[in-house]
This record gives structure tokens, C-alpha cells and sequence, in this order.
């Protein structure tokens, strides 16, 4: 089987200028990854890789530059900055429960308390859905 090879590029020139350049750049790793299974562990894990193979991260060329289209309209400065402000306010409200559950309870945990439910009520609050649908989100993607 042969060594499949890949650059990690962390500089945001060099990104910029790869990610528009798709004859040079794929951004897919995924092929790679399935390759290296062996063959008789491909099927057991299709299904995964077909779900994250339509994701935005694995997109590339055209079905990359639509999306992106799309999803840069909802992130403009001001925008970004009104979720920032929000962000600011669920982060606080977090650690003021974490604060009271420090002082009920002597001790508080560190992920259950705040860094479980921070990405998901950002998600929820960039999205613009009220609070009590975080239930709902956190059982549809588990």
C-alpha cells in the first residue's frame, strides 16, 4: 500500500493562497484516512465517511466557493460582532451557575459545568434560536 503524504498548513497566507488553487490543493484528507483502514474495516465505516465526506470542511472548488458564499453573508464584522456580545453574555452566565454550583457543592466540573454547554448554546445563539431549543440540537447531532 503506498504512503499517502500531506502538508499541515497553519499560516493564514499560505492557506489563502492554497485554498484557491485547486489544482494544486486538495483539501479532502478523507480518501486518504480510508485507504489506510484495511480493506476489511472500509464497509464498517462508509457510513461515517460519506456523512462527514458533505460537510463544509470537506468541500472543494465549486460546491466550496457556493457554500462559502452563502455562509460569509452571515458572517460580516457587525455580525460577528452582535455574536461576540452574546457569546460574552452566555459565557458569563455559565460561569455564574459554575460559580454557584461551586458554592452549594464545594467543588464544580470544569466540562459538564461550562465547556460542554459553551459551543452549543454559541451555536444555538449564532444560529438565532432561542435557548430552550439546546435540548432539542444536542439530541439531534448525539
Amino acid at each position: 500500500m503506498a504512503q499517502d503524504k500531506y502538508w499541515e498548513i497553519s499560516s493564514y497566507a499560505l492557506v489563502s493562497l492554497l485554498a484557491v488553487n485547486d489544482a494544486t490543493f486538495c483539501g479532502n484528507y478523507l480518501p486518504a484516512i480510508r485507504r489506510q483502514l484495511p480493506s476489511e474495516d472500509r464497509d464498517k465505516f462508509s457510513l461515517l465517511f460519506n456523512f462527514l465526506g458533505s460537510q463544509v470542511l470537506s468541500l472543494e472548488g465549486d460546491s466550496q466557493r457556493k457554500v462559502h458564499k452563502i455562509l460569509a453573508k452571515q458572517f460580516s464584522f457587525r455580525d460577528v460582532q452582535e455574536y461576540r456580545d452574546g457569546i460574552h453574555q452566555i459565557v458569563d452566565e455559565l460561569l455564574d451557575g459554575a460559580q454557584k454550583q461551586q458554592n452549594m457543592t464545594g467543588s464544580w466540573d470544569v466540562v459538564k459545568d461550562f465547556a460542554s454547554q459553551l459551543p452549543l448554546r454559541a451555536i444555538v445563539h449564532v444560529l438565532g434560536l432561542p435557548d430552550e431549543d439546546c435540548a432539542k440540537l444536542k439530541q439531534w447531532v448525539l
